[in-house]
């Protein structure tokens, strides 16, 4: 799982992920979509149950409950991540969801031998990287986040709070996460991948990281996703 904000990199190391050849990492995903789903879903099943048993031998529904959501929310995500894997055998998968950090209790509690990875970017360079993509993607940004220094203010902020969240989670709940710093995979990318390959438990040999860096992080015209 992947823990962080959008413009940190986070495609960036899924597509050097992917390319490992026993290791598959899709592209991003939106979990909260079940997170939502699952208990209102189950909820209304509830709801037709109820009504059912009223008007046959009324013997009491059997209901869903939260154990039963949790278990359903958890087969979704496991189905998620295999149906990456349908055209690449692999022995470790991985999802990149920018919305981990915000429900990050619940996913240890899901996935208790789960590894998290987070990757960190200097903040100025995220208001930078992402201020150029919101104007090329969103018509109005400007007129919504006013200028660069009151994004700066605002990204800061977002910065250091969910780095405190991080780091206060990982003390309290003892899950295991490994931090990468992005300035590092891009300018020592064998060296700090194979020390993320290390930690996953994958083969970190020589030809394994040239695979991955010759293939991941690139887009078709060779330029560094950031």
């Amino acid at each position: 799982f992947y823990l962080w904000l959008p413009k940190l990199g986070p495609t960036f190391l899924q597509m050097l992920l992917n390319a490992h050849p026993d290791m598959v990492c899709p592209s991003v995903h939106q979990l909260y979509y079940f997170i939502k789903r699952v208990p209102q879903l189950l909820t209304e099943y509830n709801s037709q149950m109820v009504q059912l048993d009223q008007i046959t031998a009324r013997q009491g529904p059997s209901l869903f409950n939260g154990e039963d959501a949790r278990t359903i929310l958890r087969s979704a995500i496991i189905t998620a991540v295999a149906a990456s894997a349908r055209d690449k055998p692999a022995s470790y998968f991985a999802i990149n969801d920018n919305t981990v950090i915000s429900r990050f209790q619940m996913y240890s509690e899901l996935f208790p031998e789960a590894k998290f990875l987070c990757i960190v970017r200097d903040p100025r360079d995220v208001v930078v990287s992402g201020w150029k993509h919101n104007l090329c993607v969103e018509e109005d940004f400007v007129s919504r986040a006013k200028d660069i220094n009151t994004q700066s203010a605002t990204i800061g902020k977002i910065w250091k709070q969910r780095m405190s969240d991080i780091h206060q989670f990982a003390g309290e709940l003892e899950v295991d996460i490994e931090f990468v710093r992005y300035e590092k995979l891009v300018n020592d990318k064998a060296s700090a991948f194979a020390k993320v390959l290390d930690y996953i438990g994958a083969d970190a040999g020589t030809e394994n990281i040239d695979t991955c860096g010759d293939s991941g992080g690139q887009s078709r015209d060779g330029a560094i996703w950031i």
